[in-house]
């Protein structure tokens, strides 16, 4: 079970998408496990947020994070889910492959990528950083 602590959104809950991405004929994608796009899951004024994230990250057994950002070309991995939580700027990212889903994930957003989902960095502000 994923426990988000900290919100933003006005019912104090974040705002979540649920998006089932299935073989695209050159990713495998994941027809059974939706991607997980929370808007406001993480307060962007909070304190040390890279902190806050990687501990909830940590408490909800996701180990090994690191911070840095998402690579500028389509890949995915085949065999871990990843969890993304952005600490700082933008990301315009797409997920699925070259004609997946394009989303728009700011400071306090967080994104569950599901095994065999392609993913690829649009376009990011100077600032972008995320915990992965």
């Amino acid at each position: 079970m994923i426990v988000f602590t900290a919100s933003t959104s006005e019912t104090g809950a974040p705002e979540i998408q649920s998006i089932l991405l299935k073989d695209d004929g050159t990713f495998p994608n994941n027809g059974k496990l939706p991607l997980i796009f929370m808007q406001s899951a993480f307060d962007p004024n909070t304190r040390d947020l890279v902190g806050t994230i990687e501990k909830t990250f940590h408490g909800n057994g996701w180990g090994s994070s690191w911070r840095n950002g998402l690579y500028d070309f389509h890949h995915y991995h085949s065999t871990a889910h990843e969890v993304l939580g952005l600490y700082s700027g933008w990301v315009k990212a797409q997920f699925g492959g070259p004609q997946g889903k394009i989303v728009d994930a700011k400071v306090g957003d967080v994104v569950i990528v599901p095994a065999g989902v392609s993913h690829k960095n649009l376009e990011q502000s100077a600032d972008f950083r995320c915990v992965g």
